[in-house]
């Protein structure tokens, strides 16, 4: 209880000191293991959040923890386990309900990132069959069908109704102006790309995507300036060298 309300007025670190003094045989274990894993996620503890997984054993059938625990391991970028935590949650749901969209988004996304595309698809449809009018959801799947240059039309069509649901998203934004792009619309991409950079002006990705619109529009100096720009506030850019391409030798 003390933990609690250290954790409500903001204290973490002292929220943390009495949650670590709860005995695994505590009635109150599993409430205080899965404020902890939050606690040391918010705190940024992310070597001692690792460390911590050794309870996982100990709380493997509660769903509420399994589903943080994949959370965390998707954080970490250890997608095969968390995988595995997501499955064991999903196998359990005898008839998905419209408060299950997150877990099956989640599961979407750790499937995505280890190139299981085919799974994760059916899990963003999924997620959307339970939640149709989820920007992020409608805009993940749009975009990872805009990197795989599949579904095109259809991607334009959902981040379409994502960019109208939540107008404000700089990286839905550029979704869609993406969308425009790779359909050749080169100019209307203009206008949705542009919007994004304004909302977000030194993310790499968004830069880079309106360059090349300027550059299959002509526009070969703005082009060559938005790509320098990356350059300059991300000079770690993992895509840097593609980048020094591009100035020297356009698309």
């Amino acid at each position: 209880l003390l933990a609690n309300n250290y954790n409500k007025v903001g204290i973490y670190d002292k929220s943390l000191m009495h949650l670590k003094s709860i005995n695994n045989n505590s009635p109150y274990s599993h409430n205080s293991i899965f404020l902890k894993f939050n606690l040391l996620n918010n705190l940024g503890k992310k070597d001692e959040l690792i460390n911590s997984l050794k309870f996982e054993d100990s709380v493997n059938e509660n769903n509420k923890i399994k589903i943080l625990l994949a959370d965390v391991h998707r954080g970490q970028g250890l997608y095969e386990k968390a995988l595995e935590y997501y499955n064991s949650v999903i196998d359990e749901i005898d008839k998905p309900r419209n408060k299950d969209w997150n877990i099956f988004y989640s599961r979407g996304i750790t499937n995505e990132r280890l190139k299981n595309w085919d799974n994760a698809d059916k899990d963003f449809l999924m997620s959307l069959k339970l939640n149709p009018n989820e920007p992020y959801v409608l805009n993940y799947l749009g975009y990872s069908w805009l990197e795989r240059k599949i579904n095109i039309n259809k991607a334009l069509d959902i981040l379409s109704l994502a960019a109208n649901l939540e107008p404000n998203d700089a990286y839905i934004i550029d979704s869609l102006g993406w969308a425009h792009f790779l359909s050749g619309n080169f100019a209307k991409s203009i206008d949705f790309l542009e919007l994004a950079v304004t909302m977000s002006p030194n993310d790499s990705t968004l830069n880079d995507h309106l360059g090349d619109a300027y550059w299959k529009m002509g526009r070969y100096r703005e082009a060559v300036s938005q790509w320098k720009r990356i350059l300059v506030f991300d000079p770690n850019f993992e895509r840097k060298n593609e980048i020094k391409t591009k100035i020297l030798s356009g698309l």
